[in-house]
């Protein structure tokens, strides 16, 4: 009995979370351009989309320990109603021409984003360690379905906007607002009960950790593999960001439409999302630091691929790369840090290392608007190449670390 309502739970967790995806992936087809085309200068349009990032870095830990103290159903319900606030913000900034609405608009879409990114520790904390990489891998691979949805309904919705007397823009925002509507609708009608009711059973296991509930939370941050997960995947994070904030805008200056603008994002979420599964997979058979490494190769050969062309078809491959590199760290260190800890100082962790990452993501698509407008796409690849480097080098100290102090398994 117990199995079968954890399944029922992972497949609620599964399908809102394809939803939630399919309301942030159309977002992200028309945020740049949109601040582009309100305010008229390229070193702003990326400012909504950075303050989309920082988002998280201001309410992820919040955001967990809701859900730790009231559950995942009301947090995860709570996260994806603010997001359809911000979306109806972002059509109303379309509308009425209003740059700060269009910021504000993202803020809560990246205080939504932040609910959506914490449910793979939702279903993570319901499974014991030799599954919870293939677990998590396939809620990360939810993403992929909402992902590719995302973008092939976007230009229905611009083409229908008319219909309503509004922008083709803003219809693609009104499409935004519904979705993550329906995302919150789903999980209040159907994730009960509350997924923190299984987390016990994994409380033995946790233990083994050099670590005890007691244990303070600064602590646990001197702990290699607590780093190695958090440097990989804020970096990781800082890469994809990097590049994917300015890559519409960079097709649409290459005089593109918004066809192909959704195709080769829809490429990189597929990227991103699409072979989590086997992610998940990989890792349990390879192991954790092998996927880190392959991580990062996967993320440098694509931002060499990315400015070599100005085909759009290139842009999809070199898009889904490091879409692909990105899901690398980012399932395996989630996994990392999900592990040989204890219930009560996971939930802490988990908040705050999220809210790390997006700080950092936050910084640098606050930083590749300006950097776009000085060095062009070029500029932004190189940039992501010299820390793709970094993060291959901080992968194997640390990793030597880990295996020095017998703290990784």
């Amino acid at each position: 009995m117990e199995n079968s309502v954890i399944s029922k739970l992972t497949k609620t967790i599964f399908l809102s979370q394809s939803i939630q995806s399919a309301a942030q992936v159309t977002m992200m087809t028309i945020l740049s351009i949109s601040a582009f085309k309100i305010s008229g200068q390229e070193s702003l349009s990326s400012l909504p989309h950075s303050v989309l990032n920082f988002a998280p870095a201001l309410t992820a830990y919040s955001m967990r320990l809701v859900m730790n103290r009231l559950g995942w159903r009301f947090g995860l319900a709570l996260g994806y109603s603010i997001g359809a606030l911000g979306a109806v913000a972002g059509l109303l900034a379309v509308l009425t021409n209003n740059f700060l609405l269009l910021v504000l608009g993202a803020f809560f879409l990246g205080s939504a984003r932040a609910s959506g990114d914490l449910s793979r520790y939702a279903v993570g904390q319901m499974f014991e360690s030799n599954r919870r990489a293939r677990m998590i891998g396939r809620i990360v691979f939810a993403s992929a379905i909402g992902g590719i949805l995302g973008p092939l309904l976007s230009p229905w919705a611009a083409g229908f906007a008319p219909n309503l007397n509004i922008p083709p823009d803003a219809g693609i925002w009104g499409l935004s607002s519904i979705l993550y509507f329906s995302a919150s609708l789903f999980i209040l009608l159907f994730l009960f009960p509350d997924p923190n009711k299984f987390s016990h059973q994994n409380e033995e296991i946790n233990l083994k950790e050099k670590v005890t509930k007691n244990s303070p939370v600064l602590n646990l941050f001197k702990l290699p593999k607590v780093q190695l997960a958090i440097i990989s995947m804020a970096i990781s994070q800082l890469v994809m960001v990097v590049l994917m904030v300015m890559t519409p805008l960079h097709i649409h200056k290459l005089h593109y439409g918004n066809e192909v603008v959704a195709y080769v994002i829809s490429a990189h979420v597929l990227g991103m999302f699409g072979l989590s599964a086997l992610t998940g997979y990989l890792i349990d058979k390879f192991g954790t630091i092998s996927m880190l490494f392959a991580g990062g190769f996967v993320l440098a050969s694509s931002v060499i691929l990315a400015p070599l062309t100005h085909s759009g078809i290139v842009l999809a491959i070199a898009l889904f790369l490091l879409g692909l590199g990105w899901n690398f760290s980012y399932v395996a260190g989630s996994s990392l840090l999900s592990s040989s800890l204890p219930s009560a100082q996971k939930s802490k962790l988990q908040g705050i290392s999220d809210s790390l990452v997006a700080g950092i993501a936050g910084l640098s698509s606050l930083g590749s608007g300006p950097l776009f407008a000085i060095g062009g796409y070029t500029g932004l690849s190189i940039a992501g190449f010299l820390v793709t480097i970094l993060l291959l080098i901080l992968i194997y100290f640390l990793s030597l670390q880990i295996k020095s102090k017998a703290s990784f398994n």
